[in-house]
């Protein structure tokens, strides 16, 4: 809707209104005689009284109607049809209203300079206010140049109640974020003032004892397309961890293996850098870093891996079979990208009894002719119970995987996947101890205890699909 269009719905609405209800008061109201005499059909003034002139005086010479009594020449005129009709019309007219506003609220009604000066003064961020109501119309393009300039200007900026990025920010202005991104050309210069949202840095830990210490990154950035990111992760050993980011591609978080002389609760920094994409020369050139964010990893518990609580390798035909069936749709390799493939897996195969109380950490390994060109680590807890699968960021070869999407059909037999049983990743789906050890304590909201960590190990013919397509990047991709 236009914002003529708006503002003739709104003032035109009320104005019906109004002009409905003045109507139906002086249908109402009427027009009283005030002494004239006038005939209660056609309302002529019959002229003054005349006893002499009998029944005749109170004929009309306009319609020929002849008024029964005296008093019906004295009426009030009122017209009760036309007092229905303009009540029928506010009804309407407030029906129709009521319908637009119900479908996206009453800020729908309003034109977009009005629905613009709202957003940053009225709080709220649910269905249908103000901030909203302009995202809405941002994404389907019922604004103006200018007005998709105020409003990425309005996201940039906040309101005193909602700087960016403020939870509260977060919630306010999440769609108007997406619409901007959406409604302006990727290569708009436009979109650059986007940088000058704060990033959102959060660092947790993987709550378990297991050796390496695991510290879980994620980072919220809301910048434009054509600008590419990365991440350094500095320790006071002189350790880095390095990884590329992009903020529009899906999750997961970045898992990152703290160095072995860590102390939990000590101090590390996070350093975040953009760059155009356009002015790539060098892998170290054309950053622009943000400042240092001071992060510590803690929260480590202990967990049952003691001989007294029977932590223990368990290992079947039955058990590995299943785990088999969890990578029955192999590998998918993309054309070109990065990564150039990735591994599809269920890990609902492990949901059975076999795996009560039993720990998986899997290496997968996708080997040509017994060489490993790809590594992926997960864990979960099985049975039926169980926990929702995490990974590390995978490792691969993207030459060798290059040849894996290009090579003869009739080669595809060098290719296999090499599925292992990892007590350290096992370790991770341990949840923090419990004072029961019953596996059924979860159905009552209790965290059940883990005995075992499945150790076998199997290899399979490697079954992939070949796509002729780009693949999606990841979040974070270390390199």
């Amino acid at each position: 809707m236009t914002d003529l269009a708006a503002w003739v719905l709104s003032i035109g609405a009320f104005a019906g209104i109004v002009l409905c209800t003045v109507v139906a008061a002086k249908s109402v109201a009427g027009d009283p005689a005030r002494g004239r005499r006038r005939c209660p059909r056609c309302w002529h003034e019959l002229g003054p009284r005349s006893d002499a002139a009998g029944d005749s005086a109170r004929r009309c010479s306009e319609c020929g109607f002849t008024a029964m009594r005296e008093a019906d020449t004295l009426r009030t005129r009122r017209s009760l049809r036309r007092a229905a009709f303009a009540v029928l019309g506010v009804f309407l007219i407030a029906v129709a209203a009521q319908l637009r506003i119900a479908d996206r609220g009453f800020w729908a009604t309003m034109p977009t300079g009005v629905v613009m000066f709202a957003a940053p003064r009225v709080d709220g961020f649910e269905y249908r206010s103000p901030a909203w109501e302009l995202a809405w119309r941002v994404t389907n393009g019922l604004t103006t140049r200018e007005q998709d300039l105020a409003a990425l200007a309005l996201l940039v900026e906040g309101d005193d109640d909602a700087r960016p990025p403020s939870s509260e920010w977060r919630l306010k202005y999440r769609d108007l974020a997406g619409a901007v991104l959406s409604r302006f050309q990727r290569d708009d210069p436009a979109l650059l003032r986007l940088l000058e949202i704060p990033p959102l840095i959060e660092v947790s830990s993987l709550p378990t004892s297991a050796m390496p210490h695991i510290a879980i990154v994620d980072i919220q950035a809301w910048w434009p397309p054509t600008v590419d990111g990365r991440v350094e992760i500095r320790f006071s050993d002189g350790t880095v961890r390095r990884a590329r980011f992009d903020p529009q591609s899906r999750a997961p978080s970045l898992y990152v293996e703290l160095p072995e002389a860590y102390a939990p609760g000590e101090a590390f920094e996070v350093l975040l850098s953009h760059r155009l994409r356009a002015s790539i020369a060098g892998e170290d050139e054309g950053w622009t870093p943000y400042p240092p964010f001071e992060a510590k990893a803690t929260g480590f518990v202990d967990n049952p891996r003691s001989a007294t609580d029977g932590w223990q390798p368990v290992d079947s035909p039955t058990m590995r079979e299943a785990v088999g069936t969890i990578f029955s749709d192999g590998l998918i390799v993309w054309r070109a990208g990065t990564p150039r493939a990735g591994l599809r897996f269920n890990h609902r195969a492990t949901a059975g009894e076999e795996f009560e109380e039993t720990a998986v950490g899997l290496r997968v390994e996708v080997c040509e002719d017994g060489v490993v060109r790809r590594t992926s680590r997960m864990w979960w807890r099985g049975g039926m119970f169980g926990s929702d699968p995490a990974w590390m960021p995978s490792i691969e070869d993207a030459e060798a995987l290059a040849r894996l999407h290009e090579q003869d059909p009739s080669l595809d037999a060098r290719w296999t996947l090499r599925i292992s049983g990892d007590e350290a990743l096992a370790s991770y789906a341990i949840p923090p101890r419990s004072d029961s050890g019953d596996a059924s304590a979860t159905a009552q909201g209790e965290t059940p205890r883990v005995r075992r960590w499945f150790s076998g190990t199997l290899e399979v013919p490697l079954r992939f699909e070949r796509q002729n397509a780009v693949s999606q990047p990841r979040r974070f991709t270390p390199y």
